[in-house]
């Protein structure tokens, strides 16, 4: 998962159990609101990863999901992403704007 080296965990966490809330899809079971939680984890992350995709060469691509395959530190990810794509924060940002307003 990329976005978790862009947008700090507790940040990250925080972000999901809001749209969750304000969605109004939160549950009174606690393993069904894990699972909400995990569902939209991934589809941010899948929005997030294809947004950034859409700036890079094929190979740059296949260098990022090479280099998250070794489990590297955040300071790696951010360094490549940085390095390829000097807007990330910007492109990071506005992927978070809208997928708030599409869940909520």
């Amino acid at each position: 998962m990329i976005i978790q080296y862009l947008v700090k965990p507790s940040d990250l966490k925080r972000y999901l159990e809001d749209i969750l809330i304000e969605g109004e899809c939160e549950e009174d079971d606690p393993e069904l609101n894990a699972v909400l939680f995990n569902q939209l984890l991934e589809r941010l992350d899948l929005k997030l990863f294809n947004e950034l995709s859409e700036f890079l060469s094929e190979e740059e691509v296949e260098g990022i999901l090479s280099l998250l395959k070794t489990n590297p530190s955040a300071a790696e990810v951010q360094g490549l992403l940085l390095e390829l794509l000097p807007d990330v924060s910007e492109i990071t940002t506005r992927v978070l704007t809208e997928f708030r307003e599409f869940y909520v």
